[in-house]
């Protein structure tokens, strides 16, 4: 385990802007938006592909990072595939990510950013609100993951080159486009994707009202997509989420984003051991968890599943075991009971 006492800008700089494996030569220039993410004083902790960045004397959050930091030998040693996750407890301001590194197809999680991307261009021009149509398209993205909502949007906010212009503002720098404009081949970290869910959860990008309005979509999404990161929330939880399922099939043919229609345009170079294993399935999930005691943010990555049903188990079991150790409760079982014949004492 490494242990360093760290700086604000040390702590944003080592876990949103790639954790790197040498941290003591981070380059301390990041975006000023990615300071929310961070205790003004604190200390990064690391085990195995798991980094944390946690405020000095918070006991509630030291315990938190011991059993986050317990659970990595079994991640490594019982995952299928590739998995990052990070997450944020807005009460403890703990941060923790882990394969901070990898970036992963976003497939549909990019529509949170498509949607946020179109409002921040509203606030942008004091003439134009989000008009019933607009309104229309973003329901329909987010709650329903409708892709031929999100192609209109993607247009509206001016493609790619709006899409970056809003990574860009948001400080997400380890965020890939689509050479071919593939909006669902988008490559992204947990990392970025976090930093995203926290400033819709607490600003610095959107206004409180856009903010709360792309919030409650999330929390409205269709119940048959209500998995993931919703696992091992505590019970009666406000849950905003968005998830992601994308089969990558053979090079040369067009990937199938949320089940539904082909994505042209391009072709995916696939890595060779996907393709020796057959396991195509990339599925993801993003969110915020709020009650009356609990408030967190967690996003949930993987590719290399199977199928999307093995790829959905992964992701619920990896939200289970952060909410576990975070909420420092028994663990629930309530999803998948020993996932990957893991059973926490």
């Amino acid at each position: 385990m490494k242990i360093l006492g760290w700086s604000t800008v040390a702590l944003a700089a080592a876990l949103m802007t790639g954790c790197l494996s040498n941290p003591e030569a981070a380059d301390t220039g990041i975006h000023s938006d990615q300071a929310v993410l961070q205790p003004a004083d604190g200390t990064l902790v690391s085990s195995g592909s798991v980094v944390c960045a946690l405020p000095d004397d918070n006991q509630e959050a030291s315990s938190q990072v011991e059993k986050l930091l317990a659970t990595e030998e079994q991640f490594s040693a019982a995952m299928t595939g590739n998995v990052s996750f990070a997450v944020r407890d807005h009460n403890t301001q703990l941060s923790c990510v882990r394969n901070c590194e990898t970036r992963f197809k976003t497939a549909s999680i990019i529509k949170v950013a498509t949607v946020a991307a179109l409002l921040r261009q509203l606030e942008q021009d004091s003439t134009r609100e989000l008009d019933p149509y607009e309104a229309d398209l973003t329901a329909a993205a987010i709650i329903s993951s409708d892709n031929d909502a999100q192609d209109e949007l993607w247009q509206l906010i001016g493609g790619a080159q709006g899409m970056q212009s809003f990574l860009d503002a948001a400080g997400m720098t380890n965020t890939v486009l689509d050479a071919d404009e593939q909006w669902g081949l988008t490559m992204t970290t947990a990392a970025d994707q976090l930093q995203l869910m926290d400033m819709l959860v607490t600003g610095g990008l959107l206004s409180a009202q856009h903010s709360d309005y792309l919030l409650k979509l999330m929390r409205d999404v269709d119940s048959e997509q209500v998995w993931g990161v919703s696992s091992g929330a505590p019970q009666g939880a406000s849950v905003a989420l968005k998830n992601g399922w994308l089969d990558d099939p053979a090079e040369g043919e067009s990937p199938i984003i949320d089940g539904g229609d082909e994505v042209t345009g391009g072709y995916w170079q696939r890595f060779g051991s996907v393709d020796e294993f057959g396991s195509t399935w990339t599925n993801n999930s993003i969110g915020h968890i709020s009650s009356a005691t609990e408030s967190y943010s967690l996003v949930v990555l993987s590719d290399g599943n199977p199928d999307d049903d093995a790829g959905r188990e992964t992701v619920n079991a990896v939200a289970e075991l952060v909410s576990w150790a975070l909420l420092g409760a028994s663990w629930p079982g309530h999803v998948s009971a020993c996932p990957f014949r893991i059973c926490p004492e």
